[in-house]
């Protein structure tokens, strides 16, 4: 599992840039059944997707062609929102905790699974059961119930709370 990758940041510090620091992470993936990619792996927040794009693809094919046919399984975050944003938008936020997207469901998407090739990428949104007792989610899921009333300038108001019982992902989701 790996997170928060931020490939295409505006200030280029973007770890993979390094080619020792991509060398290693292909090197770990020899050992895999499949790759969790578990949100921000390009960052789309700072609204400079092309460039972004631009950083991310060459990172994204060598981790596809390291792969070969193993599974690559994203779970966006918050910094990466933008790949399923606008299908979530048309068809709702489900209430699953493990929806399946459409690896088509919007064109950076299907960008991103195309770059991911051979590997077979599968979309789940908010987060994955990775096995009978193993839930993960990108850490933005979690905001609500870590940070402050106000936090960044967004009111947040449920620290230390637990989730309500009917609370669903929609109940998460960012403005």
């Amino acid at each position: 599992m790996v997170s928060d990758l931020h490939l295409g940041t505006r200030l280029q510090r973007d770890v993979l840039l390094s080619p020792a620091a991509l060398e290693a992470l292909l090197v770990a993936l020899d050992g895999v059944d499949r790759l969790v990619l578990l949100g921000d792996v390009v960052e789309l927040l700072e609204g400079r997707p092309l460039p972004a794009l631009e950083v991310a693809e060459p990172v994204l094919r060598a981790v596809g062609a390291r792969l070969g046919g193993r599974e690559v399984i994203v779970v966006p975050g918050n910094h990466d929102a933008d790949l399923v944003r606008p299908w979530l938008r048309t068809h709702g936020v489900p209430r699953a905790v493990d929806a399946e997207v459409p690896v088509d469901a919007t064109p950076l998407l299907e960008l991103l699974g195309s770059w991911l090739e051979p590997a077979r990428m599968r979309v789940h949104y908010p987060g994955v059961w990775l096995s009978d007792r193993v839930w993960a989610t990108h850490g933005h899921y979690l905001d609500r119930h870590l940070l402050p009333e106000s936090a960044f300038g967004l009111a947040r108001g449920l620290l230390g709370r637990a989730p309500r019982d009917d609370a669903a992902p929609v109940d998460y989701e960012w403005p």
